[in-house]
């Protein structure tokens, strides 16, 4: 099975708002700690951008997980 860029972008999203909640943080904390915007990481979670592999890698880095923890959503690529 395969899966579209749209699909892995969508799972990307809602696995950086589940992940961000979980560690207890606010949009602006994670954005300072990221040092991004906070209207960025909004616009993230909402999909109104589209995060590039580096940005995905500095938020892995700020929430303390793997770059392939907000990528894939825990999806088995077959």
């Amino acid at each position: 099975m395969t899966y579209s860029p749209t699909a892995l972008y969508i799972c990307t999203m809602n696995r950086l708002k589940e992940i961000r909640e979980s560690k207890h943080l606010t949009q602006e904390e994670l954005a300072e700690k990221a040092g991004l915007n906070y209207r960025t990481i909004g616009r993230l979670e909402v999909g109104k951008h589209q995060a590039h592999r580096s940005v995905i890698r500095v938020l892995a880095m700020a929430l303390d997980v793997h770059p392939d923890d907000l990528e894939l959503d825990k999806l088995e690529v077959k």
